[in-house]
């Protein structure tokens, strides 16, 4: 199975299932999600910079552009943790009202929109 078909199967029963918050907002059950269309162009504009291949840009030790880095256990706690977005670490950062914790950061210029 390709790498985006494992991540799309792993973080969209996620952001489908995080009950509120912008990534829950966008889709609605009329329409089919395509992780290459929908979902990797959100995460390449707004998330792998800091967080993607790069090692030497890397923030955090976070790599969401992988599966293995995605779920990855750091400190207790996974960015993502398929079936259980109430415990996966980046839905809370994007849902945060916080700017210190908040994902992107307000810092970065970068911000997710319910579309």
């Amino acid at each position: 199975m390709r790498r985006t078909s494992v991540l799309l199967v792993t973080l969209m029963p996620i952001l489908l299932s995080s009950g509120t918050g912008v990534l829950a907002q966008a889709v609605t059950a009329q329409e089919v999600v395509d992780f290459a269309r929908d979902v990797r162009p959100i995460l390449a504009a707004n998330c792998w910079a800091c967080h993607g291949p790069d090692e030497a840009a890397r923030q955090a030790e976070l790599r969401l552009d992988s599966f293995a880095g995605a779920t990855a256990e750091r400190d207790g706690r996974k960015a993502l943790e398929p079936g259980h977005p109430d415990r996966s670490e980046l839905i809370a950062r994007i849902n945060s009202t916080d700017p210190d914790s908040v994902m992107p950061p307000p810092k970065s210029g970068h911000l997710l929109t319910a579309a």
